[in-house]
């Protein structure tokens, strides 16, 4: 129980500059950590004994394929209030596991609201994109985030297409998309609605596009 405690606690100390932000809305969080190589083992076996506690039923843990040593929490709603004792850290649960300090972002959701789905299982591809969106064209950014969505929504394959919009930085934008496998989201990626996508957001940007794969860590 103290484990489960820790972990949560260190998720709200983590966020509470941005999340004051974001208190009118549903807070929905990525937590972006980074452990040494040789700790990746540990480091999902301590994060999935810790998601499973108390507040923890929409607290995904998932692990990027192409760089293991790289977690992310990902969260469709604020722990539970109780849950957590005051004082601890995500630091103090990973400890010297960690290369970096873990990065959290808390968002509001973009555009049609979206219920979080159900356990969609181990063998899903979880994919999580990051746009920066320069300011004076994010409307253009915004409506092509739209359509994008609404293609995906109804593209085959696709369990779950959501739009984050980050709670500090207005401009940045983070998409989450779940696929039954890698076959249908290549399908999509080549598919005219992504492409346009693609095409339409090219010059809007400030960094470069951002798009990861991951797995549910197990």
């Amino acid at each position: 129980m103290a484990l489960r405690r820790l972990f949560f606690c260190g998720l709200c100390l983590l966020g509470t500059g941005a999340a004051a932000e974001a208190s009118a809305d549903p807070v929905r969080a990525l937590t972006f950590i980074e452990v040494r190589t040789d700790a990746v083992d540990r480091c999902r076996t301590l994060l999935n004994q810790a998601s499973r506690g108390p507040g923890s039923q929409h607290a995904l843990v998932l692990e990027e394929l192409a760089r293991p040593e790289r977690f992310v929490l990902l969260e469709d709603s604020p722990p539970t209030e109780g849950s957590a004792e005051s004082g601890t850290r995500l630091e103090d649960l990973l400890d010297t596991l960690l290369t970096a300090p873990p990065d959290r972002r808390t968002h509001r959701e973009f555009g049609e609201p979206v219920t979080p789905g159900s356990d969609t299982g181990a063998s899903s591809l979880y994919v999580i994109a990051h746009l920066d969106m320069a300011p004076p064209e994010r409307s253009k950014g915004e409506a092509a985030l739209a359509r994008l969505a609404s293609a995906a929504r109804h593209g085959s394959g696709n369990l779950r297409f959501d739009i984050w919009q980050q709670a500090d930085r207005s401009n940045h934008f983070n998409l989450i998309a779940v696929w039954t496998s890698r076959a249908k989201f290549d399908e999509f990626t080549a598919g005219a609605a992504a492409r346009e996508f693609r095409k339409s957001v090219a010059s809007l940007l400030g960094s470069p596009y951002d798009e990861r794969l991951y797995r549910r860590a197990k």
